[in-house]
């Protein structure tokens, strides 16, 4: 994408002045409705029509690549919230934008964020406009223009470095079904979260950044609903050097559709963690319905930073601990995609899924209910595609196919292991890190072993005394690796200054 000094500027770089009407006789109110128009790719004409500029989508749409994807997944089809052209290529039509960006509340957040930083608030102005075009796409009557304005007024609340995880948020949420009339509760979290985001003191470089700048956003979130001081962040950073070249671990959490009526305040809640987890370029996924599953995501890191934001995720949504969920391990380079055709890969990979099973077995004496035979069945495990972040740069790699998917296992990327519900995260991402970071820990069993775990029936016929030996071998052999041992040990710190 042609880039000339920032977003705003490449867009109005397509001004003709032969034809486009200039905005300096103009009030401040009607520059920023032209401001707004233009980051959706009109220009308003000498003859006060509207026309649409190909050249400026481009650019546009070109900036919301990653989010297309934290918004609606991997070659998901966005309907029309990222899509400057509707599905028959035809330009959209600009009076619903007009009737949506003449709204004060429009005006007012356009001029709060202008007055800072042109490009913030040209984003603003192009995500709300994706509320727009989303109407217009999946709805055959006009866009309503509260939830435009529902979006900007909540926006406000923020300063600069938070806006656009207000307003990606709040799109989210009035998308998936979240109240436009928002209580003074919701207006207060929001505010308090924002200030949390602009407080983060974390500068993303690598994975394991994003799940410590999530969890120092809730920390600060928390401390302020409990008026306590909300800038006193721990310093971790010598304790994280025993985890060079370990596993990022995050999680997937699932919940049925009804989720919202059966739990209060629950879209609020998800778009406050959509908040925490909101950084800029990521193609992580935010928290969303997804093909009937609501998923709670999370920022992955090294496995004691994500126990510790799952729990500080837990104070938002406690319902986390006993809904079914997923755990995803990455290793450290893109190179290093697990891989099904990888022998040594794939021995790892059913290992992991024995550990898995045996978690599962030490907390419950039952199998879940089957499921639907179109999702992953519980109990399994499957590669897929992830979200790495190497010198500041997020990559995608990873591929889920359709023969995969069918076969519920994919191809190669980051592997997932669905078994468990959510108090099993720590047991769970403790022991599969450890694992990855070191085979050698299993090696006091043979292969054959490990082949006669292959599902929950097989882990549930142990006994639980045969189970706590599995896993204090396990841990007996942590403990004699010197690399792992100060890990563990770093570890248990890292997760009490961030959970103090």
């Amino acid at each position: 994408m042609e880039n000339i000094d920032g977003l705003y500027a490449t867009v109005s770089h397509r001004f003709d002045p032969e034809v486009h009407l200039s905005d300096s006789d103009l009030t401040p109110s009607e520059k920023h409705l032209i401001f707004a128009m233009r980051s959706n790719g009109f220009f308003r004409t000498k003859n006060n029509s509207w026309l649409f500029n190909h050249g400026a989508a481009v650019s546009l749409e070109s900036e919301f690549l990653s989010q297309r994807t934290s918004f609606f997944g991997p070659g998901g089809s966005d309907h029309g919230f990222f899509s400057t052209f509707d599905d028959d290529n035809n330009e959209v039509d600009p009076q619903p934008f007009l009737s949506a960006f003449t709204q004060d509340a429009v005006i007012k957040v356009i001029d709060k964020y202008r007055g800072r930083d042109e490009d913030i608030a040209s984003k603003i102005a192009f995500i709300l406009g994706g509320l727009v075009r989303y109407q217009s796409s999946r709805f055959s009557t006009p866009p309503k223009n509260d939830w435009v304005q529902f979006a900007s007024k909540m926006t406000n609340l923020g300063q600069e470095y938070s806006a656009m995880a207000i307003v990606s948020s709040m799109a989210m949420y009035v998308i998936s079904g979240g109240s436009i009339e928002p209580s003074d509760r919701f207006k207060r979290d929001v505010f308090f979260m924002a200030e949390a985001v602009e407080q983060d003191p974390v500068d993303p470089l690598v994975t394991t950044d994003l799940g410590l700048s999530q969890t120092l956003r809730l920390k600060s979130f928390i401390n302020r609903l409990n008026h306590q001081p909300a800038d006193k962040f721990p310093d971790i950073e010598p304790l994280i050097e025993p985890f060079r070249n370990f596993p990022t671990v995050g999680a997937e959490f699932h919940f049925p559709v009804n989720a919202p009526e059966e739990n209060s305040y629950f879209w609020e809640r998800l778009a406050l963690l959509n908040m925490s987890q909101y950084q800029e370029g990521s193609q992580i996924q935010l928290s969303r319905d997804d093909r009937g599953v609501i998923e709670v995501r999370m920022n992955p890191s090294i496995y004691p930073v994500t126990i510790a934001n799952w729990r500080r995720m837990m104070y938002l949504l406690p319902e986390l601990k006993r809904t079914y969920f997923t755990t995803t391990l990455n290793r450290s380079a893109k190179t290093e995609d697990f891989n099904w055709c990888v022998e040594s890969d794939s021995n790892l990979v059913k290992k992991l899924k024995s550990i898995g099973l045996l978690c599962y077995a030490g907390l419950y004496e039952d199998i879940p209910e089957k499921r639907k035979i179109e999702e992953i069945q519980f109990g399994t495990v499957y590669l897929g595609q992830t979200v790495r972040m190497v010198d500041g740069i997020f990559s995608l790699s990873g591929n889920w196919g359709k023969n995969y998917f069918r076969a519920g296992s994919g191809e190669y990327g980051q592997l997932g292991i669905y078994a468990g519900f959510g108090e099993l995260l720590p047991y769970l991402t403790y022991y599969s890190s450890m694992v990855l970071a070191n085979p050698d820990v299993l090696k006091d069993f043979n292969k054959n072993f490990w082949e006669q775990i292959k599902s929950l029936r097989d882990a549930l016929s142990l006994s639980p005394e045969d189970r706590r030996d599995i896993f204090g071998g396990i841990q007996e052999n942590i403990q004699k690796f010197k690399r792992l041992h100060t890990a563990h040990v770093a570890g248990q710190e890292i997760m009490t200054q961030l959970n103090s």
